[in-house]
């Protein structure tokens, strides 16, 4: 669908939208993942393969990323 008053060539490109997406979720570059994949960390998951982010995968149940490397850095 194009939105009324914008050409093709002012599309925003699908690496800006991924951008956005990761913009929009958080501000850091952790995704906590729940037991299934909630709709939008689904998304966020997507937006950051195509926008080659670095990302951190953590369980809901850490706080923050360094709870996480105490809980799992070890293994």
């Amino acid at each position: 669908m194009i939105m009324p008053g914008r050409s093709r060539k002012q599309r925003p490109s699908a690496h800006d939208i991924a951008a956005e997406i990761m913009r929009r979720a958080n501000t850091s570059h952790v995704v906590r993942l729940s037991r299934p994949r909630t709709l939008s960390e689904q998304l966020q998951l997507m937006a950051a393969r195509l926008d080659r982010r670095p990302i951190v995968i953590m369980p809901h149940k850490c706080k923050t990323v360094e709870e996480w490397l105490e809980q799992y850095g070890s293994m």
